[in-house]
């Protein structure tokens, strides 16, 4: 069992795409934890690298690693764009500094509107048999995906109001 971090602890948030390529990389603290998961805080500036997103984040904005699942969230204020994103992944590994996860291209959003969408589909599949994404994990990507979109959709936490406090406490860092 890996120690988990605490809150102030650094953080380096990994995101891979299968077969261990990078994928994009970002530097992130510990917030907390609640019934949820883990919270992590981007702050505004914060450099992302490795892949198709790079640049800096313009916000604050916070990670929820949850306790068991094939995602990640990041949300940001809600008069944002996409105050949700989702990214679907392999259940993400966190250790006391590092988070590692493989992204399996889908993506369930949510914009400021409350419109929400699952995105990437096409790429998903493309990369399914480019990739050869194994029928486990093709089928465990699926079902998250459906799964998180009845969710957000419908406003279970942690996808209605969980990830305000944390917000909070990210723009006082």
């Amino acid at each position: 069992m890996h120690a988990r971090p605490t809150p102030g602890d650094p953080v380096v948030v990994d995101y891979r795409k299968w077969l261990d390529r990078q994928h994009h990389r970002f530097a992130a603290r510990a917030l907390g934890d609640d019934r949820h998961g883990t919270w992590l805080a981007i702050p505004a500036g914060t450099p992302l690298t490795g892949g198709p997103r790079t640049g800096t984040f313009r916000r604050t904005s916070v990670v929820l690693v949850p306790s068991g699942g094939w995602w990640t969230a990041e949300f940001s204020s809600p008069d944002e764009e996409l105050p949700l994103y989702l990214d679907v992944c392999t259940p993400p590994l966190l250790t006391r500094d590092h988070l590692l996860m493989v992204d399996l291209d889908l993506d369930v959003l949510r914009s400021r509107d409350g419109t929400t969408w699952l995105e990437d589909r096409e790429e998903f599949e493309l990369h399914r048999s480019e990739l050869g994404y194994p029928r486990w994990l093709a089928e465990g990507a699926a079902r998250a995906a459906e799964l998180l979109l009845e969710s957000v959709r419908s406003g279970r936490e942690p996808f209605g109001r969980a990830s305000e406090p944390w917000l909070a406490r990210a723009e006082r860092l």
